[in-house]
């Protein structure tokens, strides 16, 4: 899985440096400097993120949120063992709802999936014809016919067609959209097309969510406010952090600098 760029604390990449398995890219603390993790970088972030919501610049604060959900994944005591599992798989379908490419990705390949499952299993060997029935009286009289269709058999033989895969193809996309396909399945098809209907309208979703997070417009650009609650609350939260008073100043700077973009040393890459 490739990775994308975004602003970070120094603190992170100080932390990320010390793991065992961590990536290139990431700096090492200096000697001497003070160790932080996850537990208390969460709500930096959080206050990060608020102060650029505050200032109506959502798409800046997603790389504080997405840094917030990633300490919250890793943070072994103030997150719990099922709200790091919801965490990690929301992080592996969407990159919580700001990587398109990651939910797209999953997308084609449930797709592919659901094609191949339903050439192979899912449409039946021909497609079932209607039958009528009926009775004729000896004495001649009214006939009453019974209209009614043939069960799907399974497939046999060479399964894997350009005629089956259109179908397949047709069955899938209907499903990426929430509807059923007018196409006759086995009960084998039957069970994908409805698995299909569920997830892949979801990632679909995720996809779409993602692409508004990252391009939604700002409708007061321009007219920045200078005033952030969350600058307070934000020297606060790091009056309990081993950072020191210089730190403190840089991140706090930081913060009132959303309007313009003014961001200092403190966040790199």
């Amino acid at each position: 899985m490739g990775f994308t760029r975004r602003r970070t604390l120094a603190e992170e990449h100080h932390w990320r440096a010390r793991q065992p398995a961590a990536a290139p890219g990431w700096n090492a603390a200096t000697s001497g400097a003070g160790h932080v993790g996850p537990t208390q970088l969460a709500p930096v972030y959080r206050a990060l993120r608020k102060a650029f919501e505050d200032g109506a610049n959502e798409p800046g604060a997603a790389d504080f949120y997405y840094g917030e959900m990633e300490m919250r994944r890793h943070d072994r005591t103030g997150t719990t063992r099922a709200e790091r599992g919801l965490l990690h798989g929301y992080w592996m379908l969407s990159g919580y709802g700001l990587r398109a490419s990651r939910a797209l990705g999953w997308l084609a390949a449930a797709m592919l999936v659901t094609i191949m499952l339903l050439m192979g299993f899912g449409l039946p060997r021909d497609d079932p014809k209607q039958v009528a029935t009926g009775i004729v009286p000896p004495g001649g009289g009214r006939v009453t016919f019974e209209i009614g269709k043939e069960d799907p058999r399974d497939p046999t033989g060479n399964r894997f067609t350009g005629e089956r895969f259109e179908k397949a193809l047709n069955v899938t996309l209907n499903s990426v959209i929430f509807r059923a396909a007018d196409q006759d399945l086995t009960t084998t098809g039957t069970y994908v097309q409805m698995t299909s209907r569920v997830t892949e309208p979801v990632l679909l979703g995720l996809a779409v969510l993602a692409v508004r997070n990252r391009v939604k417009a700002d409708p007061d650009r321009g007219v920045q406010t200078s005033k952030f609650p969350s600058v307070h609350a934000l020297d606060q939260l790091l009056d309990g952090l081993d950072v020191g008073a210089a730190r403190r100043r840089q991140l706090v700077h930081g913060a009132r600098g959303v309007g313009t973009g003014a961001w200092t040393g403190a966040l790199c890459r």
